[in-house]
Formats: C-alpha cells, structure tokens, sequence
C-alpha cells in the first residue's frame, strides 16, 4: 500500500468533479430538456456518447476515490462511495433549482476517523464557490 499525505491532516473535500453534469444541469436550469443540454453537450464534445456514468455520478465516484486515497490516505473503491440520486431524479430536481442544481462530491472524516464519501445532487445557490461554477467549469 502506498501512503497518502498523512502529514497534510486533511479532514474534508467537496467538489464539482464532472463537468458535463456541470454544463447539462445549468443548461436545464435554463429552460432545456435533459435531451437538448446533453445534445448540445455532445456536439461541444464535452459529453461521451453514453453519459450515464458523468450523469448517474459514477464518474465523479470515481473522482472522489481516487483524490481521498491520495490526500487523505482512504482506501475507498468508487463503489464504495455512496449516490445520493437516481438518473430520473436529475429532470425535476434540475428544473425545481432553477438551475442550480450541481452534482457535489464530499467526503468528511468524522471526529472518530469514519469517513463519510458521498456524490449527490445539491441546490448551491448558497454554496460559494459552487454558485460561481458554470459551463464546463469544476471545483474543488
């Protein structure tokens, strides 16, 4: 096993790891169906073929496991990590937010050295610096 940053001590991270769910979700906040952002999306090249991992959170699973096993010496797989959202879910709570709507990554180390890894769709309307974050932009 390598070791992590140990010396770094870092007890969180949260971030807008994927930036075609970034473009898709404020293009719906928009006034576009999930249809016509992913479309768009794609002809940008910013969305693969199959999106459904950017959009169903796998990919910033992924993302997530990968920055925690670095900086702060975790040992978590992508499938470990739990998603708070289904793909069904991302139309009404996308057009509810009013284009707000982000898919966040956070994992917290709780004051017994549990961490806690989530992917999750969240209104950040009054989540800086997440409320700045557009287009194809991400944040961590």
């Amino acid at each position: 096993k390598r070791a992590g940053l140990r010396s770094l001590n870092i007890r969180g991270l949260q971030g807008l790891l994927n930036s075609t769910s970034t473009y898709v979700f404020q293009r719906m906040g928009q006034g576009l169906t999930l249809e016509n952002a992913l479309t768009e999306a794609q002809e940008m090249g910013i969305a693969e073929a199959d999106p459904s991992k950017d959009l169903n959170g796998h990919d910033s699973a992924c993302k997530l496991a990968a920055l925690a096993n670095v900086f702060m010496d975790a040992d978590l797989s992508p499938d470990s990590i739990r998603i708070h959202h289904h793909l069904h879910d991302i139309k009404k709570n996308a057009m509810l937010a009013g284009g707000d709507v982000r898919m966040v990554s956070s994992i917290f180390r709780t004051k017994t050295g549990l961490l806690q890894p989530t992917v999750d769709l969240k209104n950040v309307e009054k989540m800086p610096p997440f409320n700045s974050v557009s287009g194809t932009g991400a944040c961590l």
